[in-house]
């Protein structure tokens, strides 16, 4: 059976839980982690949720001149991951931040998601319009696709996430 973006944004939460449940981490802060850190473990995580199907580091062509690479695909839904270390900035799941990773999953042709991984004490503000309005640049004709960020964040002391589905503007 092929994953679902809910199923993916469940796993993301049962990641994050397990990430701050000091029974389970031990020794590691996995909150002070950043996006290079958390990959490898999140990638693994999620293999061991959805089995085969999840692939590391995807080629995606961005421009006709620029490519990049897809954090991972979970059977054909392309993902990329953010997160906020705690005690940083929330400019660090803002779109600001983000361009590159909002450009690969626009050009993506598929289902498509944007993780925001929110270990801050305080929950970064984040909202449906801080993703909508994004064009694809250069030339020809582009049909970006359209995507969901899930924002994982903790409410007081317990792990949350809000789901956004953005529509991508078409050129012209």
């Amino acid at each position: 059976m092929a994953a679902t973006i809910s199923q993916i944004s469940k796993a993301s939460l049962a990641f994050f839980k397990k990430s701050l449940d000091e029974d389970f981490i031990k020794t590691s802060d996995l909150a002070a982690y950043g996006e290079r850190d958390l990959q490898l473990l999140f990638g693994m995580f999620m293999s061991g949720w959805f089995g085969h199907g999840v692939k590391r580091e995807i080629h995606q062509k961005i421009t006709n001149i620029n490519s990049g690479r897809l954090d991972f695909k979970i059977d054909k839904i392309g993902v990329e991951l953010a997160v906020r270390k705690n005690g940083s900035g929330e400019y660090h799941l803002k779109d600001g931040s983000n361009n590159s990773e909002i450009a690969k999953l626009l050009k993506y042709k598929g289902y498509a998601v944007l993780i925001l991984l929110d270990y801050g004490k305080i929950r970064a503000s984040i909202d449906r319009q801080d993703y909508e309005g994004y064009k694809i640049v250069g030339k020809g004709n582009h049909k970006p696709s359209n995507f969901s960020v899930i924002h994982i964040y903790l409410d007081g002391d317990k792990p949350d996430s809000t789901r956004y589905n953005i529509k991508a503007i078409t050129n012209g």
